[in-house]
């Protein structure tokens, strides 16, 4: 029988593993949350309703009476249509699109190029991952930001089609003229109460590379290589003397003569290499070194045949008895 404590620690437990941390890693910023309340918001959309004239919407065709024209008629119609639709724009409008812009790729966009003076996210949106990114965006960059509840369908009301994100260019600060050069100062009176959240700064440093020329060590001692490392080997005019010709990394070019001979314990004459196209060929003639009369003997062990020979691995494959009796089944 558990007791209430090992119950209430049970369910402790439980509740510490549904606790997750959630935005503090890929946040690099403290809280930042600017959402507006009723009283605040309901200024702020009273301002709206005055600046933000409604869009003109898309072309309405009345296919009932175009759909009985031939083709190329019904194209003409459809194409003047849609001209006097795009021309029939009042200037307010044509100043509000060059200001006003809609959406979260737009906004987020003109935020990177440093164009957009203030900003409003709607709030059931503002948990989206694109739509944070924005706020942390315009947070970074000191942009007064506000979150309106609701703003779909006051846009939807206002503008004629929902929208997520607006936000207004910096060209609206110069232009008094426009009416939503009012909306501008009522954001920024409004984010103002709101505090910019503290950037956490990285110290960067920078990075400078020196250029150090590369210096090539040149051996004098073996200047005729069978591949030589930088450039074309070094070859003399004469060669008077040779220390070794037991390197196997010299090659002879001409034939050499050697002037001071070394003197060992047996007599010794070098002897002349002669130039052959193949630097690997083998001399068949004997020489004076060879003539010396020194015989090696070469001895080879005896193949022994193991103790112990290995055998594979064999796997037997039992076949299942073809007279085997089935078991009977009880009859219930």
């Amino acid at each position: 029988m558990t007791t209430l404590r090992e119950l209430s620690m049970k369910h402790k437990g439980i509740m510490k593993k549904n606790i997750r941390p959630r935005c503090t890693i890929t946040d690099p910023y403290e809280k930042f949350w600017p959402l507006l309340d009723l009283e605040k918001s309901q200024l702020l959309v009273d301002e709206m309703e005055k600046t933000i004239s409604k869009e003109n919407g898309k072309l309405k065709v009345n296919w009932f009476t175009v759909k009985k024209l031939p083709l190329d008629i019904r194209k003409c119609e459809i194409k003047n249509l849609s001209n006097t639709h795009k021309n029939n724009i009042s200037l307010n409008l044509k100043a509000q699109r060059s200001v006003l812009k809609m959406g979260i790729n737009e906004v987020s966009r003109c935020v990177e190029k440093d164009q957009i003076a203030c900003c409003l996210i709607a709030e059931d949106v503002a948990n989206c991952m694109i739509a944070k990114h924005l706020l942390f965006m315009t947070a970074a960059k000191k942009i007064p930001v506000l979150i309106l509840p609701d703003m779909q369908c006051i846009t939807k009301r206002i503008i004629g089609f929902s929208s997520a994100v607006l936000g207004l260019k910096s060209d609206v600060i110069n232009r008094t003229e426009i009416s939503l050069h009012n909306l501008y100062q009522t954001i920024i009176k409004l984010s103002n109460e709101f505090r910019n959240p503290y950037i956490k700064q990285i110290g960067m440093r920078e990075l400078k590379s020196i250029e150090i020329p590369s210096r090539v060590n040149v051996n004098i001692d073996n200047y005729l290589l069978k591949k030589p490392r930088e450039g074309r080997a070094f070859v003399p005019e004469e060669t008077s003397n040779i220390q070794s010709l037991i390197d196997l990394s010299f090659i002879p070019i001409e034939k050499m003569v050697v002037e001071k001979q070394q003197h060992f314990e047996l007599e010794e004459k070098l002897f002349e290499i002669p130039i052959t196209t193949d630097l690997f060929s083998i001399d068949t003639k004997p020489t004076s070194i060879e003539d010396i009369g020194e015989s090696v003997e070469r001895k080879t062990k005896e193949f022994r045949k193991p103790l112990v020979r290995y055998h594979g691995l064999k796997i037997k494959k039992i076949k299942p008895n073809p007279k085997r009796k089935p078991k009977e089944k009880e009859n219930s």
